[in-house]
């Protein structure tokens, strides 16, 4: 598996403060501009709401936008003008790191992807500026042959056929068995990667949460936001690393509610 344009950001940047800043590694598997994340919007908008009000560092894990079924991305950013608000208030505020996946991809770059004047990048690494221990973040569609090189007739398939079946009501919208499904062959090439180099890894692509313990291969996963009224991801915050969820609660003051699915894990002990 290899990355062709990845960033190395220190952990503790811009902020002096050793661990300060808290990394909120979200998993937006939001593709926008599909009805999945239409119906999670507001719950997304009032995340990066949080998030932002509380000194995260933004960091999208690929598939924001849905360009497999769509053929422009300006139909996208049209119809979630709020969205893109919020992500140039952490762009300005320097808060914000973009990384695509396999359906950000619109033509064959697959190197940097524009978005909104926003670059998505194919990695970014975390690098602790005391210890030097590195989190490697990607999506993870690197490691599947049929999202990856294969690319350009996975997306026709989708955008010529899936998608219909998808209007008519044929086929799922979201993956509701992702969690319960067993890691597939390219999950399991990620996982050995992560084992084989000793490197944390967070990755997208499969729609399963996955928050490694202490002992295991240091691989985590964020999971997906296209289950109505849910959204899971992972946050970075005082040297730990927590999943997290979070839930619809229509008619209550708090239009969303965090719920911490697994204790943090301090990540220096993951080696």
């Amino acid at each position: 598996m290899t990355t062709y344009d990845t960033q190395i950001l220190p952990w503790s940047a811009p902020l002096a403060q050793q661990y300060a800043n808290t990394y909120n590694v979200y998993r937006l598997r939001a593709y926008r501009r599909l009805d999945a994340f239409n119906a999670n919007e507001a719950l997304f908008l009032h995340a990066l709401r949080h998030y932002h009000q509380n000194g995260f560092t933004y960091i999208e894990v690929g598939d924001g936008d849905e360009l497999w079924k769509n053929r422009r991305f300006h139909t996208v950013r049209a119809a979630h003008g709020q969205v893109f608000e919020w992500l140039h208030r952490f762009d300005e505020q320097r808060r914000l790191h973009l990384l695509f996946g396999n359906h950000d991809i619109a033509g064959t770059n697959r190197q940097q992807v524009e978005k909104d004047g926003m670059i998505a990048r194919e990695g970014l690494i975390l690098q602790h500026r005391r210890t030097g221990q590195q989190i490697f973040v990607t999506h993870g569609h690197q490691a599947d042959l049929k999202s990856d090189l294969c690319y350009p007739f996975s997306r026709m398939a989708v955008r010529r056929v899936w998608r219909r079946l998808q209007v008519w009501r044929l086929a799922p919208v979201a993956s509701p068995n992702a969690e319960a499904r067993a890691p597939r062959q390219f999950e399991r090439y990620l996982m050995e990667w992560s084992a084989r180099t000793s490197r944390v890894l967070i990755c997208g692509h499969t729609h399963r949460t996955v928050s490694a313990a202490y002992g295991e291969t240091p691989y985590f996963n964020t999971g997906h936001c296209v289950t109505p009224g849910v959204i899971t991801g992972l946050e970075i915050q005082n040297g730990e690393i927590g999943l997290v969820r979070w839930r619809a609660t229509p008619g209550s003051e708090a239009f969303g509610q965090r719920e911490v699915l697994q204790p943090p894990s301090t990540l220096k002990y993951f080696r």
